[in-house]
């Protein structure tokens, strides 16, 4: 139904019905015991022609199925964590820590879909918000009724749900009471902060307030990121020296792709892979095919090559290379 101050419904009078279906990395359910990393809470809110709905509690993970009309666009936003201690989030597109200064910052996940006006189906995977910290004690013992700390030099204290982290960078400190006998080789602490992709940072460790050793590294969202060194060394008289060392254990693999190296040295392949036609061109695949399609190929103007790797030029008699008008040079991106 409608009325004059409302929109009119589509000319075929119908809305669409869509399901919509959330799910967590690491095939993780809602349904699982003992698991401090489960969310508590699952948060949507569409965002209907560009104007911002309230924030719905999905309740069943499983799904949610609401009608929308086809003359709209539809976008939704998605938040879940571990309850109201740790976030506010009357507004997904601005979503900040309920309290940065206590620790109580746990873990997030966020997502973002769009609808094509189409689908009646929008599967939405949910990417963690947070990177997953945690201290862990080497050598000696930790004694009770001492306190460690770790300290980061950026953390933010808002995040938008589709675009990422936004503020301004602060220093943010975790802090845990110790109270019982923490022995080496163990687990002191886990915590989450909210940090932008990719940033590098200074991190500080401390025990009872006294620095006792630092680190330089990126925790960004979606890694886990562990900081093991002699933390007990430093809660004995005297003050051990302490040797902190840093290992990211990444939930994302990370592939870097190197270029090939053009120098004054670099000898010359035998002959290129391909044909020259535009069915097989002739393929560049490092600096040596590059050396060899000029020495022997590159006469042949209206022949068709493509590049297949990055290739970083240092030779001292370099000469741009010049395409016939009937040839073709595919950079390949």
């Amino acid at each position: 139904c409608h009325s004059d101050d409302n929109e009119p419904i589509p000319a075929d009078g119908q809305s669409r019905t869509v399901t919509i279906t959330l799910n967590l990395p690491e095939a993780m359910t809602r349904s699982a015991v003992g698991d401090d990393e489960m969310p508590t809470r699952y948060l949507m809110q569409v965002i209907d022609n560009g104007t911002p709905g309230a924030v719905e509690d999905i309740t069943d993970t499983q799904g949610t199925t609401r009608d929308l009309y086809i003359t709209h666009s539809y976008e939704f936003l998605f938040w879940a964590d571990r309850g109201e201690d740790c976030y506010t989030a009357t507004d997904l597109q601005d979503i900040r820590v309920a309290d940065e200064a206590d620790g109580t910052m746990g873990i997030a996940y966020k997502g973002y879909a769009t609808w094509n006006g189409t689908d009646t189906a929008i599967d939405v995977s949910l990417d963690f918000a947070v990177c997953k910290i945690t201290l862990v004690n080497t050598t000696s013992t930790l004694w009770r009724d001492n306190s460690v700390s770790v300290r980061l030099e950026k953390a933010y204290s808002s995040l938008s749900a589709k675009s990422g982290v936004t503020g301004t960078a602060a220093p943010y400190t975790y802090t845990e009471k110790i109270t019982a006998d923490i022995a080496p080789d163990k687990d002191i602490a886990t915590f989450y902060a909210l940090t932008k992709e990719d940033e590098e940072q200074d991190i500080t460790v401390l025990c009872n307030d006294t620095e006792i050793a630092t680190a330089s590294a990126k925790p960004s969202p979606g890694q886990h990121l562990t900081l093991s060194g002699n933390i007990g060394g430093a809660s004995q008289e005297p003050t051990a020296s302490v040797v902190i060392t840093v290992a990211i254990k990444q939930w994302a693999d990370v592939s870097i792709s190197l270029a090939s190296l053009l120098t004054d040295a670099t000898k010359a392949s035998t002959s290129l892979e391909g044909e020259g036609t535009a069915e097989k061109p002739f393929l560049i695949q490092n600096a040596a095919d590059l050396k060899c399609y000029i020495n022997d190929f590159y006469t042949y103007g209206d022949s068709y090559v493509r590049l297949e790797s990055d290739i970083e030029i240092t030779s001292t008699g370099w000469t741009p290379i010049e395409i016939d008008s009937n040839g073709t040079f595919d950079g390949g991106g």
